[in-house]
């Protein structure tokens, strides 16, 4: 499963959703002391007649949250309004059930035996049940036995540690942010009451750039990379599909220029036998493998091409680019040169191609042309949302 960035304007950029901060134990619902599921039951008729909804779940028969297409009900803050007043002014000997029609939605409301207040949102041909409490709809997990909150467009869940979870088709993935690079594991907790359907555990993980543009994906069982494009808004575009890079990839870590933009330099693969690192540039074209001193450039653009050894003296590797546009027409980081670092200290560079270059090349001294910082400034919108996402990460 990958964790999708919400599709934002044609270039604009994904956007990754950001964890919001851990909640205090008086601000959050605990099944421990809080219910679940069996504070409600759905009534079965309305003024005496048969109520013909059905309860929300997918094509398994699986009870799940309401996904974005209920976000114009759930972000009615006039609604949430009305859900306050009711809880406030509820009689708490009636625990029967109170329908409402607010706008042209409809919505019912019970209090439970347990002193619980429920809201069940009537939309179209399904139903679902939630609980507004400390100003945020909840919703119960009956298979994990959890309780999980709406911020943002998307359910969390956090754990008795305080780490958030996001809840993301039928699954729980937690962030960390590693140094610029944003990961997101799944939790391999099994569910206390299976739910109906085939099994779909949760294996993939996926490594975020801090600047909104790229993710990768990593399978822990064979350790294939795939390099995406998050500014592709069209999920069928060629460049939202994914490239395969590597096996064997152990870590992923994102490396960015100097300045404060946080402008992508180039992704850097660590392998699972301990020796051999690979760098790679951010539209994945070019890749340099580093195994016991020796570089070695492929050209993942085509992989017919023999690759070329560029050094056998090779202490570690930088690419180098340069504003200009790729096939679509957008302003796009090009790969200008390779920089090679020696074990003796010395840097012998080459061009996107293998060809040694006698420019002299200092990395400390590399700076994004502003051209460049302000069409990806434009074009990762998400960057905002990552600084945030790394503020917000436990």
């Amino acid at each position: 499963m990958i964790i999708r960035p919400q599709p934002g304007r044609p270039g604009s950029g994904g956007r990754l959703p950001v964890p919001p901060k851990p909640l205090d134990p008086g601000h959050r619902l605990d099944p421990n002391r809080d219910g679940g599921g069996r504070g409600v039951q759905p009534p079965s008729t309305r003024d005496g007649r048969p109520i013909d909804q059905r309860p929300l779940r997918d094509g398994n028969g699986r009870f799940i949250p309401p996904g974005s297409h209920y976000n114009g009900v759930l972000d009615d803050r006039n609604i949430a309004g009305r859900i306050g007043d009711v809880d406030r002014g509820w009689n708490r000997d009636d625990h029967g059930y109170g329908w409402y029609d607010w706008d042209g939605r409809r919505l019912c409301h019970h209090y439970d035996q347990w002193g619980y207040h429920w809201w069940g949102f009537y939309v179209g041909s399904v139903y679902f049940w939630t609980r507004y409490y400390n100003d945020d709809y909840w919703w119960y997990d009956p298979y994990w036995h959890r309780w999980c909150w709406l911020d943002n467009d998307r359910w969390w869940w956090q754990n008795p540690d305080g780490n958030v979870y996001i809840v993301e088709g039928g699954n729980y993935y937690y962030y960390r942010n590693d140094g610029g690079t944003v990961v997101v594991v799944p939790d391999q907790t099994p569910p206390l009451t299976p739910p109906p359907g085939p099994a779909a555990p949760a294996q993939t993980q996926s490594f975020y750039s801090a600047d909104g543009t790229r993710f990768i994906t990593l399978d822990p069982n064979t350790g294939a990379a795939y390099l995406y494009d998050a500014t592709v808004a069209d999920a069928s575009d060629p460049r939202a599909k994914g490239r395969f890079l590597a096996s064997g990839v152990d870590s992923v870590q994102f490396n960015y220029a100097d300045g404060q933009s946080q402008t992508l330099q180039q992704i850097t693969l660590s392998f699972s036998d301990g020796m051999t690192t690979a760098f790679i540039d951010p539209n994945g074209a070019r890749g340099v493998w580093l195994e016991a001193s020796v570089a070695t450039l492929y050209n993942l653009d085509d992989p017919s091409i023999a690759a070329v050894t560029l050094s056998q003296q090779a202490s570690s590797v930088q690419m180098v680019d340069q504003p200009g546009q790729d096939a679509y027409g957008e302003q796009e980081q090009i790969l200008e040169q390779i920089a090679v670092v020696q074990l003796d200290g010395s840097t012998a560079d080459f061009d996107r191609d293998g060809n040694q270059t006698w420019g002299q090349f200092q990395p400390s001294a590399y700076r994004e042309p502003a051209g460049q910082v302000e069409s990806l400034r434009r074009k990762a919108q998400s960057s905002e949302a990552f600084q945030a996402l790394q503020n917000a990460a436990p």
